[in-house]
């Protein structure tokens, strides 16, 4: 079966997991409403609840472990997000929340409803932070650390520019995110390459590949939960397990190329 959008993710997952769900812990994503849904008051619960039931029938599952909110609906009212995720904890469906692409105040409005409802609050946030993109260090990191709030990091390579996959005289591989995706292309840039060199020069002086360093730096910042890396082959999951998890055993030994960062 092949995982794309539409679930179907979710049912490769399940399949993979058959026999082994209390050895595993499974984050999921509820969407809003389509964009081209006007919104009404309850619409946005009734998506939420909707999501919640069909996730764990596509996982195989009773539960969810960790269940985000994808992003924010611009005109739904905090409460109604809160009070909805709230509920689901109560009733044993979700164990813990968590929140994806909000900004700090976004965080600090829900930490605020949470604690004036007396009601279960985001553990954690997923947010965009790697070493090409970190504009998240100055507002949401700090927001999510106030709050007590996990920190998620995903596209930490990002999109394989920090692989040394892609070179700046040759163009995007075939099939390849950047050639597809025109967000992705915009990361291509000369800036972003000199970039790159630099980090592979400067890793490479430390004895360190420029994907230990990428993932290295972000699991030794404070409140980084785990990283979030996506994988197209099962050799590029092995690697990225086993940095991830060497980067685990080092962190509080010595490691030049993440602490001079």
């Amino acid at each position: 079966m092949r995982c794309t959008a539409g679930g179907k993710s979710e049912e490769c997952l399940g399949a993979a997991l058959a026999g082994h769900r209390d050895e595993t812990v499974i984050a999921t994503k509820y969407l809003p409403r389509p964009h081209d849904e006007p919104y009404a008051p309850g619409v946005l619960a009734a998506r939420i609840r909707e999501a919640c039931e069909s996730s764990p029938r596509r996982l195989g599952t009773d539960r969810i472990d960790v269940y985000y909110q994808h992003y924010p609906d611009p005109e739904a009212p905090v409460e109604e997000v809160v009070e909805t995720l709230d509920e689901l904890v109560r009733a044993g469906k979700v164990l813990h929340l968590a929140t994806s692409n909000v900004e700090a105040e976004q965080i600090n409005g829900s930490r605020r409803a949470d604690e004036k409802l007396g009601l279960a609050h985001f553990t954690g946030v997923q947010t965009e932070w790697n070493l090409l993109s970190r504009g998240v260090e100055t507002d949401v990191v700090p927001a999510a650390r106030t709050a007590g709030t996990g920190v998620v990091p995903y596209f930490p390579l990002p999109c394989g520019l920090l692989t040394v996959k892609y070179a700046a005289e040759k163009p995007c591989p075939e099939g390849s995110r950047f050639a597809l995706i025109p967000y992705f292309a915009e990361v291509a840039t000369e800036e972003n390459y000199r970039k790159v060199e630099q980090l592979t020069r400067f890793a490479g002086e430390h004895g360190r590949s420029i994907i230990e360093l990428a993932f290295g730096r972000l699991l030794a910042q404070d409140g980084v939960a785990s990283v979030i890396a996506g994988a197209t082959t099962p050799q590029q999951v092995a690697a990225t397990r086993a940095t991830a998890v060497g980067r685990r055993l080092r962190r509080r030994g010595t490691n030049p190329a993440s602490a001079a960062l």
